[in-house]
């Protein structure tokens, strides 16, 4: 098995002896070359923003060293031109620097959100700044992983269907269950969206039981969701036919699981803990959201699934 580390963690630990009075302790081994890091995930955003990938080295100098960066086919299925591009063949380490960067130009329209694309790079450098024991640092694989813009106003009025274990145990007539979801035009937080009526219709105990959800947007390679804990999605008077504890079932995220949703595909991926007030733990359950056109909405409400 290859055991990858950083070179600039090797930097850090590769240490020469110094002296007892020294403060800081030098680094005076051989020179060496190489990625940061064994892979690297690329987001392909429709903004077109380069991604940027850092090559590190174990000795500076005074003057400015450039390197080259290939392309290893064996590795590769992304075609170059037609899914990604390199704007430069090479990268310079600044004079009295130990670590430069070059990017990685992706094709946004070119690419699918199910695409399996990755692309084999390789540094260009002389035989002495190569590392035997450690030759994977020569080496990065790229994935390129697309990510669309999340416009919210998408999701609004819309027939989503829903996909519940919960719906599953408490043996509702089929696993799946359609709803609308609309806009929280009244949240503090933008992207909010009201799922109305998540996995039952409002009863003689409460008009509706909505939940609200959290579509979060601040890193592109993590769509994550979040919920305000202790939104009520059911009473137990209606669901089990008898008051426990408060009445009022109650879920959270739970958030020991990955919750996140695809702006590409229109779907979200949610894992969520129910309890009751006084009685206990009911669990955690998962549900699939996933949003369709009117046209599929209608002939559900009016044919069944």
């Amino acid at each position: 098995m290859k055991h990858y580390i950083s070179i600039i963690a090797f930097f850090v630990a590769a240490v020469s002896f110094v002296g007892c009075n020294s403060e800081t302790t030098v680094y005076t081994g051989p020179e060496y070359v190489g990625f940061a890091d064994s892979i690297a995930v690329c987001p392909v955003l429709a903004t077109g923003e380069d991604f940027e990938i850092e090559v590190g080295t174990t000795v500076d100098f005074p003057y400015d060293r450039t390197f080259g960066i290939e392309v290893i086919d064996g590795g590769t299925n992304a075609v170059e031109g037609i899914h990604f591009t390199l704007p430069s063949n090479s990268f310079t380490i600044k004079a009295g620097e130990r670590k430069g960067s070059f990017k990685v130009q992706s094709i946004y329209n070119n690419i699918s959100a199910t695409d399996n694309y990755q692309i084999q790079l390789r540094l260009v450098t002389p035989d002495n700044l190569k590392w035997d024991l450690y030759e994977g640092n020569q080496d990065i694989k790229v994935i390129l992983v697309k990510r669309c813009p999340l416009v919210i106003e998408d999701y609004d009025n819309r027939y989503c269907v829903v996909q519940s274990s919960f719906l599953s145990e408490i043996g509702y007539e089929t696993r799946s269950r359609l709803i609308k979801t609309y806009v929280d035009r009244e949240a503090k937080d933008e992207n909010v969206l009201i799922l109305k009526n998540f996995l039952v219709d409002g009863d003689i105990f409460k008009s509706n039981y909505d939940i609200r959800i959290k579509f979060e947007t601040s890193n592109p390679l993590t769509p994550d969701l979040s919920m305000e804990s202790g939104q009520i999605i059911a009473n137990t008077r209606s669901l089990m036919g008898a008051p426990f504890g408060e009445t009022w079932i109650r879920t959270e995220l739970n958030t020991m699981y990955t919750n996140y949703y695809s702006a590409c595909e229109e779907f979200a991926m949610i894992y969520h803990r129910m309890w009751v007030e006084g009685q206990g733990n009911m669990g955690t359950y998962w549900a699939v959201l996933k949003w369709i056109s009117d046209a599929e909405g209608e002939y559900i409400e009016k044919n069944g699934f």
